[in-house]
């Protein structure tokens, strides 16, 4: 995901957090999908919004924007927040994380780029286990940071509209309390310090394309 996404994985009784946490062409040159563009453009007057469909079918909001400075090159900001249990109090994602990446689109590889990112997330975690994880005193956020590769697509009827797919790993410092899973549940222990290294982020989004010049329009 998420975006980062910055997450938090708790296994029943086993603990383990998981962290997740211009202009020119990108031809694509043997599209499989017919209702995709075989060209997506990009300028520096760009301005994308994006939803990550993975975060909202976890019941994660979130919303990124994405803005070209350079030729070939983008700074994407992602943020994911969760403030809910998931139907009873011993399940839970609660997140609230941002991942600013650096991106360079790869001339005339159908599309294709490369980023570097950094992450910082906040959590609250419960599976319905045996415990509940939450960043050190509720204001201690992983920290770190990755590399990430993705695909861009627009559609050949509304270009303004796309689709991104994107993953990402890295490197987080993490700090955490453990309590037990219950309704105002004790301390199992506190300010667990932790090295998280794998996929920070995952996503499957939604695009449309603002072009700032022209005021929103293609």
């Amino acid at each position: 995901m998420v975006a980062l996404s910055v997450d938090a994985q708790i296994l029943m009784d086993t603990v383990s957090v998981d962290v997740r946490k211009g202009h020119g062409d990108f031809m694509l040159e043997d599209a499989t999908y017919d209702f995709l563009q075989d060209t997506v453009s990009i300028n520096r007057s760009d301005l994308v919004i994006k939803v990550n469909a993975i975060g909202y079918a976890m019941g994660v909001f979130n919303v990124a924007v994405e803005t070209y400075f350079a030729d070939d090159w983008s700074i994407a900001l992602p943020f994911y927040y969760s403030g809910h249990d998931h139907f009873k109090n011993t399940l839970k994602f609660r997140v609230c994380t941002i991942q600013p990446e650096l991106r360079y689109h790869i001339p005339g590889l159908k599309g294709m780029f490369v980023g570097s990112h950094l992450g910082l997330g906040w959590f609250n975690m419960a599976l319905d286990g045996k415990y509940r994880v939450q960043d050190a005193d509720g204001k201690r956020p992983a920290i770190g940071g990755g590399l990430g590769i993705g695909y861009k697509m627009q559609f050949k009827k509304a270009q303004r509209l796309g689709m991104e797919l994107s993953l990402g790993a890295g490197a987080y410092d993490v700090r955490y309390d453990l309590f037990y899973n219950e309704t105002d549940g004790p301390y199992a222990q506190r300010n667990i310090h932790d090295t998280f290294f794998g996929v920070d982020n995952a996503s499957v989004s939604f695009t449309y394309t603002f072009d700032v010049k022209k005021g929103g329009k293609k």
